[in-house]
């Protein structure tokens, strides 16, 4: 029963982490998921039983919970600089740099 209720509040945690794209929900969720893979490797009697295939599969589900976050997309408010002013400038020398070059583009054609 432990074990249900541990894996269906980790579940609901990597959810809701997930749909509201919130990093402590995720980070949340991969200490529910560490708490019942530890109790499934204490459960198990044999050397590959149910429980001792469980605490790997919660392993693995730990593992995604905790990288999880990184997929979140940083969104930015409208009015919000989203660069830097250097940053800015380095782009615009590096297209003149690419018009540039791109004018010169036929000499490096193979000529049949």
């Amino acid at each position: 029963m432990l074990l249900a209720v541990l894996a269906a509040l980790a579940f609901g945690f990597t959810v809701v982490s997930i749909l509201f794209k919130k990093g402590w929900l995720a980070y949340s969720a991969a200490a529910v998921w560490i708490i019942a893979s530890i109790h499934c490797f204490t459960m198990h009697t044999e050397t590959w039983d149910t429980y001792f295939s469980l605490g790997f599969l919660f392993i693995f589900l730990m593992l995604v919970s905790v990288f999880s976050p990184l997929a979140f997309k940083e969104t930015t408010m409208k009015g919000d600089k989203t660069e830097d002013p250097d940053v800015a400038e380095m782009r615009a020398e590096m297209a003149e740099f690419n018009k540039y070059r791109n004018q010169f583009s036929f000499l490096n054609r193979r000529r049949r």
